[in-house]
């Protein structure tokens, strides 16, 4: 009787070590995809980009911002930004081509809401891409 009790109780031991290792090998693949992938190229999940599409001079501009690593993308270019914090958010200024652009980040009015993203170029807000 011990030794089926004993044989039982290594298969478990076993099958949970193997458990362990799998679901460990899956968070370190996750962890992989979303610190090492590009915003334009790699995977991202959704929660953590925020996009803009729109036509600026005649061209078709694409804002990509990271918000887990608080990076900016403008048509698949790393922009050099400035970030300024303070009490109510941040502000992020870049360029794109002569227009100044600036991603304004806000807690949300409700409770709900969480943390609110705008861009906007030269002053005026640009519509968020919903697809």
């Amino acid at each position: 009787m011990s030794v089926m009790l004993n044989a039982f109780r290594m298969n478990k031991i076993k099958s949970a070590g193997k458990r362990r290792k799998a679901k460990s090998a899956a968070k370190q693949r996750s962890a992989q995809h979303s610190s090492g992938a590009e915003a334009s190229g790699g995977y991202v999940a959704a929660n953590n980009v925020k996009m803009w599409n729109w036509s600026l001079d005649d061209e078709f501009i694409q804002v990509i911002f990271r918000k887990d690593t608080m990076e900016c993308w403008v048509n698949d270019t790393k922009a050099e930004t400035m970030c300024n914090f303070s009490d109510t958010g941040a502000e992020m200024d870049f360029c794109i081509g002569s227009h100044k652009a600036r991603i304004k980040s806000m807690q949300g009015m409700g409770k709900r809401d969480g943390i609110i993203h705008v861009l906007t170029i030269d002053g005026y807000v640009i519509p968020e891409d919903t697809t």
